[in-house]
């Protein structure tokens, strides 16, 4: 029989038995949570660290591109320099300008000149090595003696004529590359290294957790512990093999730290971001102990370590979004962040809503190169303040690298769109305003309407640039040049790969074929020369006109091959003409501007030409107006040259810029080609004769043959025949053509019929 106590002690042990049972549920729900908090927590700072990793990594590859460039760019203008003593003071410049202790030139040998006044061999040196054999390299860090200090040396090779002739190389102390990690994080406590893939520390930041430079990775990490399955030998796989990662871990300090490690562009270089693991494992371990004592203050204190925790989280995003998302330079947005609101923004958008614009500063490098990086950062930031000024609700606006910016406007009409980036532009160049000496900033645009908001945003962005560059080969009338993007603009682009594909390979298989022009003596109506033109018979669409690949040549710099294989192929044709005892006619090739960036541009010439034995007055060298406007000092040199040697030299399209006078007084010039605009209106305007006939008999006192080119009516031809004009060049008497049909031509003995319509 039960008694009261029985029945007390056992309503007591069901009492126990739900308060365990209650407090089991509770410890399990404080377990599922706190578990779920902490891979939650694991994700995020493994997520947002990687975004402050690539942030650093792409500051470090870029500072470092940017030292080659600038390296690149003192070698070239040093081989542009004949004195010595000049060479030496331009490195001294340079060095200064890149922070670099001194800078040297190394010939093929291996023996260099400092600017420091040292000669010495590096010939041993493995950067050196590898800067000779044509590839930009930085050194390991070594000691350096003369400066007491760490070190590394650029090296960069040394082109001229498209063969290696030496090597720049410039010593920077390791506290330069050291500032290009100077980005902290959480407090202070977290920090970058730059290793090398066998684990040993390059350079890393003054932060007070960073490890000492005389530190190996690997070696450190075996002496502490990984944690969650991590393993060190994967650690060293990815970096052997170039892959990124993550590692959790702690070594002898018990700090638990996170690690993200990836690859950099140069020396096989890892960059290792690390920051403190949070308590907050600790701190949930410690709740679910007090769960067991007291469900209700478990409760509260869970309650309360999730908004401590949410607290701290949203501090340590928000500063991981600051390095992640805000542009150094600027102070504005960066393109992660630009890229992700813009995705945003359009998905939520109907179509046509928005524009996306690709924004280029033209000849910014001009400003860095001339006034230092300093005062181009500036520059960068003032634009884009200004720019931002004018931005409107649910717009964006970020410099995506370098001098170039990306804005998300809502669209409207498009002739607004397009003068609201003009005033964005005069709004710019406003500080001219009381400048008695102007520098204008000129922006070229391209212009993307997102017509289908689900596009990719890369394929947008592709289109916007596309779009830029086409901006960037017209000419600008004002402070900014605009474009749109166009299915046109793309299959453009589509066509001008096609032809890069083949170019070397059409040269190689003689594709390109030379066509001539007579030039006419009036007096007789006879041949009297020719100009050298060039033709591509493509084998798939037959013969190209030279618009269709001439600009893009000139752009590539393919020009320069071109040009040679023309002026082969004429120094061939007047050997025959020499050896079938023909009377050889003077023929005239053209001389791109591209050839101007040589400092030796004539030794190719002469090499053919003496290979063909060649009288050299027979070979006439085209330059146009507008290369003696740009450089008239190279060119005045180059004239020089051209003579010494023999060659005849004419100015075309002379007429069409405005400092053609200039031009006649200034430069050596043997033939001068009047522009078909000089005389278009010939015989229907009087004051039009007298500016022709003036240049006509001004050239003739100064003992310079003319031509007229592009003439295309017989009445223009008599107008001319009756001036001092020596030779007509055009459709009226004839247009380019095989050569075997101008030697039929040419070689007939007969007076060139004159075209009789107009």
């Amino acid at each position: 029989m039960k008694t009261d106590w029985d029945e007390g002690a056992h309503g007591f042990r069901v009492f126990i038995a739900g308060l365990l049972l209650v407090g089991a549920v509770v410890a399990l729900m404080c377990f599922i949570r706190v578990s779920i908090l902490r891979n939650f927590m694991h994700g995020e700072t493994e997520r947002y660290l990687g975004e402050v990793s690539n942030h650093i990594a792409d500051q470090v590859d870029q500072r470092m591109a940017d030292v080659f460039e600038a390296m690149d760019t003192a070698g070239d203008l040093c081989l542009r320099l004949e004195k010595p003593g000049e060479r030496m003071e331009l490195l001294r410049v340079a060095a200064g300008s890149n922070h670099m202790v001194r800078m040297g030139i190394a010939d093929m040998d291996g023996w260099m000149e400092t600017t420091d006044g040292r000669s010495l061999s590096v010939s041993g040196s493995p950067v050196i090595l590898r800067a000779l054999g044509g590839e930009a390299a930085v050194s390991d860090v070594a000691y350096s003696p003369t400066e007491e200090a760490m070190a590394v040396v650029y090296a960069v090779p040394l082109w001229q004529d498209g063969a290696q002739v030496g090597v720049l190389a410039g010593s920077a102390l390791l506290d330069d590359m050291r500032s290009y990690l100077g980005v902290e994080s959480f407090g202070g406590e977290g920090y970058s290294v730059i290793v090398d893939r066998q684990g040993d520390v390059v350079t890393s930041t003054d932060s007070k957790n960073a490890p000492d430079e005389d530190l190996n990775l690997f070696l450190d990490l075996e002496l502490g512990r990984v944690d969650r399955g991590y393993d060190i030998g994967q650690v060293r796989s990815d970096m052997e093999s170039g892959r990124s990662g993550i590692l959790y871990y702690a070594l002898r300090d018990g700090i638990h730290k996170t690690m993200v490690y990836q690859p950099l562009d140069y020396n096989d270089w890892y960059l290792l971001s690390v920051v403190p693991t949070e308590t907050a494992g600790r701190t949930v371990d410690r709740m679910i102990l007090l769960a067991v004592v007291v469900d209700s203050a478990i409760v509260l204190l869970f309650l309360a370590l999730i908004l401590l925790v949410k607290r701290s989280f949203r501090r340590q995003r928000k500063e991981l979004e600051q390095l992640a998302f805000c542009d150094p330079v600027t102070g504005g947005r960066s393109r992660a962040y630009f890229t992700r609101e813009a995705v945003k923004l359009l998905r939520a958008a109907p179509p046509g809503t928005y524009a996306l614009v690709s924004m280029d500063v033209e000849k910014f490098k001009l400003i860095n190169d001339t006034f230092g990086s300093e005062m181009g950062d500036k520059t960068l930031k003032f634009i884009h303040d200004v720019i931002a000024a004018r931005l409107g609700e649910g717009e964006l606006l970020a410099r995506i690298s370098g001098d170039v910016f990306k804005l998300l406007l809502k669209c409207g009409d498009r002739a607004v769109l397009e003068r609201r980036l003009g005033e964005m532009a005069e709004e710019i160049n406003r500080f001219n305003d009381k400048l008695q000496e102007k520098y204008l900033l000129t922006m070229a645009e391209g212009v993307c309407i997102v017509d289908d908001p689900q596009l990719d945003i890369v394929t947008i962005q592709g289109r916007a640039n596309e779009a830029r560059e086409a901006a960037k080969r017209s000419k600008p009338g004002s402070v900014n040049v605009c474009a749109f993007y166009t299915n046109d603009g793309r299959s453009r682009m589509l066509r001008e790969k096609e032809i890069e594909n083949r170019m070397e390979a059409a040269l190689a298989a003689g594709e390109f074929e030379v066509y001539l022009q007579p030039k006419v003596e009036l007096r007789w109506n006879s041949v009297a020369g020719a100009e050298a033109l060039v033709r591509w018979r493509d084998r798939t669409r037959g013969l190209l006109p030279p618009s269709e690949f001439i600009p893009l040549f000139e752009q590539n710099g393919f020009i320069v091959k071109v040009d040679l294989y023309v002026f082969e192929q004429v120094c061939r044709l007047l050997r025959k003409w020499l050896d079938e005892g023909k009377k050889p006619m003077p023929i005239s090739v053209n001389l791109s501007r591209v050839h101007l960036r040589s400092l030796n541009i004539l030794a190719p010439y002469d090499e053919i030409r003496a290979r063909y034995d060649v009288p050299p007055e027979l070979l006439e060298f085209e330059l146009t107006e507008t290369v003696a406007f740009e450089n008239a000092e190279a060119l005045r040199m180059v004239l020089g040259e051209f003579h010494q040697r023999g060659y005849r030299c004419s100015l075309d399209d002379f007429g069409s810029g405005y400092s053609s006078l200039n031009m006649l007084k200034d430069l050596n010039i043997d033939v001068i080609k009047l522009d078909r605009t000089f005389f278009s209106d010939e015989g229907e305007n009087d004051r039009g004769d007298s500016v022709v006939q003036s240049v006509l008999e001004l050239a003739r006192r100064l003992r310079i043959q003319t031509v007229c080119e592009g003439v295309e009516r017989p009445r223009q031809a008599e107008f001319l025949r009756r001036t001092s004009c020596d030779m007509v060049q055009g459709f009226v008497f004839a247009r380019p053509m095989p050569v075997a049909d101008f030697e039929e031509l040419a070689y007939s003995g007969k007076p060139v019929p004159m075209a009789q319509t107009e």
